[in-house]
């Protein structure tokens, strides 16, 4: 009545949905530092490959005023990353924001820059902001990635 070859079909195509749908489950298992691993994800690139386009960035906003003994706080949401003070938050762009953080002086434990990611946030995102903050020389000791999504 059924094949074998039937039922190995049926069963691939099962366990095929259910890793996407568990995949989709927890988003959060990979690149936002609830893995296994220590340190921060390194992203191989091909030089002859398309790089994905980034938003366009405005230059002409404020620096962010930051006392010495403060930490900057921002949010990214998609591959956008916004200011949070309290429980509102100001869209900034990736320049302001390493602009900022380099002009922060940090809490007691040398914290300068707090990274918290909603659920819809793009590893993109996360390695624009690391590459940047490592271009500006920003030590990796200074900033702190959330590993739990906000809302």
């Amino acid at each position: 009545m059924f094949k074998l070859r039937n039922i190995v079909t049926v069963a691939l195509v099962l366990g095929v949905a259910a890793g996407i749908w568990l995949g989709d489950l927890w988003k959060g298992l990979g690149g936002s530092g609830l893995g296994l691993g220590k340190g921060p994800s390194v992203v191989a690139t091909d030089e002859n490959a398309a790089t994905p386009a980034a938003p366009p960035e405005t230059t002409d906003q404020p620096l962010i005023n930051v006392g010495p003994a403060e930490t900057v706080r921002v949010v990214v949401r998609d591959r956008s990353y916004f200011l949070k003070d309290g429980t509102a938050e100001t869209s900034i762009s990736l320049d302001t924001l390493v602009d900022s953080v380099r002009n922060a002086g940090g809490d007691e434990d040398g914290i300068r820059l707090r990274v918290y990611r909603a659920e819809n946030a793009r590893v993109t995102a996360d390695v624009q902001l690391r590459e940047a903050l490592e271009r500006a020389e920003i030590p990796e000791s200074a900033v702190y990635w959330s590993p739990e999504p906000v809302p």
